[in-house]
């Protein structure tokens, strides 16, 4: 499995081809994070945090991008919004 890119960036090429060892680990992690708390529903920002309380090996950006994966993979659904820390509403997230 490799990971998304924008096709138009060699950064952006070079960054995915840097993490793909990583991905099904990284994804598993976040799975195991929603699994393991089947009643909470998680902003990305909430995920981000709980990644980084518990000196998980996974970037900010990684959790999020994960996140995404698992998403278009049906393994996570999107469960409603609240407001978030802006003040904005963010979407949340729950084990599928």
């Amino acid at each position: 499995m490799s990971a998304p890119y924008q096709p138009h960036s060699e950064t952006s090429k070079a960054a995915a081809e840097s993490v793909k060892d990583h991905l099904p680990r990284q994804q598993h992690l976040v799975l195991c994070i929603f699994k393991a708390h089947p009643d909470t529903a998680f902003t990305d920002n909430e995920l981000v945090d709980f990644v980084a309380n518990n000196d998980l090996p996974i970037s900010r950006n990684g959790v999020r991008a994960r996140r995404i994966e698992l998403l278009r993979r049906k393994l996570i659904v999107a469960c409603g919004k609240r407001a978030g820390e802006s003040g904005r509403l963010a979407i949340q997230y729950r084990v599928a």
